[in-house]
């Protein structure tokens, strides 16, 4: 299977780690599948766009060049009555219907963005971080009547530098997770009753 990777995408599409020493399983683990899933996201995408013209050249980015961001956790729920609103614009995408689902490769170049403008409060400090990324509370506000509407969780690369925390790079998780939740539900309308039922939520970007 491994060999079959790399023949679709390149040397450097799998990490292989050591398994042998049994006190690095956990942090060989982590390390290799974020590495390897936050490498190949936007590699898959450009694989399934340019159809059975696979490409090989998946590019590098340094470790020396990347910079943490200044932040602090902070896990308490903040009071969004005092946090300023912010305006910008919200990027949704949506998956055309198909009448096919095999047909789904030649759709996803297709895939429909629409922008809109929006209100938004964010917490000052997040309220959490993984490996990649950190998160902020949030609230989005009613565009008609100015008031709070539903909470939000806002995520931003913890990471800065050459190549990195591009807008792409939001661009292509959204449509990643889009791709994953039309597949889940064209999976949950055929799956056999009492299967269980599989949900990815949907996502969207938003610069204020």
């Amino acid at each position: 299977m491994i060999n079959e990777f790399k023949s679709i995408g390149g040397e450097d599409i799998v990490k292989l780690a050591d398994m042998k020493n049994q006190g690095n399983l956990v942090i060989e683990a982590i390390g290799a599948l974020t590495g390897t899933i936050n490498q190949t996201i936007s590699t898959t995408l450009t694989l399934a766009r340019n159809g059975d013209k696979f490409s090989t050249n998946l590019g590098t980015i340094s470790e020396d060049e990347k910079s943490l961001k200044d932040y602090s956790i902070d896990e308490a729920y903040p009071d969004m009555v005092l946090l300023p609103k912010f305006k910008g614009y919200q990027l949704i995408c949506d998956i055309p219907n198909l009448l096919d689902p095999k047909e789904f490769r030649k759709y996803i170049s297709e895939i429909c963005h629409k922008w809109k403008r929006i209100r938004i409060k964010r917490a000052v400090d997040p309220f959490a971080e993984g490996e990649q990324r950190i998160s902020y509370h949030g609230i989005e506000i009613d565009s008609k009547t100015g008031e709070d509407a539903s909470k939000v969780v806002l995520k931003e690369f913890k990471h800065f530098g050459r190549g990195r925390d591009l807008r792409q790079d939001y661009v292509e998780i959204m449509e990643t997770q889009a791709v994953a939740s039309y597949l889940a539900n064209s999976f949950n309308n055929i799956a056999p009753k009492g299967t269980k039922q599989i949900e990815f939520l949907r996502v969207c970007c938003s610069t204020l």
